[in-house]
């Protein structure tokens, strides 16, 4: 399954990180979970949606919890965002150090993520969230 390109309204949404127009997903189910994946700039990029989009969070240290829902944002939007704001940070070798948490602010609202590069050099978004 693979997703049309972003529209020009929808890159317009795109504030704080670089905007992204031509980029697709792969999206693919393992284990019940679904990742999306893509190749950007000579990098892939894994990203875990079930555990990131596809649930509620609970902000850390309140008792407040924040879902994509009603926000009017679509996933490919989200991870376009993050793609353009963590590409070419030197990220850790996951299992070798502690995780890069990013912020990157789409339409209205904050997005925070954690990533870090897998042994085979791909970048792995492991999760994302609404501040």
């Amino acid at each position: 399954d693979t997703t049309p390109a972003m529209s020009k309204a929808e890159a317009s949404m795109l504030r704080g990180g670089k905007s992204i127009d031509n980029i697709t997903f792969k999206t693919e189910i393992k284990s019940g979970n679904t990742f999306s994946s893509t190749t950007f700039e000579g990098v892939n990029y894994r990203i875990n949606r079930s555990h990131a989009f596809n649930r509620p969070h609970k902000k850390p240290n309140t008792s407040v919890t924040t879902s994509f829902e009603g926000t009017g944002l679509t996933a490919n939007q989200v991870e376009r965002g993050i793609i353009g704001n963590v590409r070419g940070v030197k990220l850790p070798v996951l299992g070798e150090g502690k995780p890069y948490t990013g912020n990157v602010k789409i339409g209205d609202f904050n997005i925070q993520y954690n990533a870090g590069k897998l042994s085979n050099g791909t970048v792995n978004i492991s999760n994302y969230f609404i501040e």
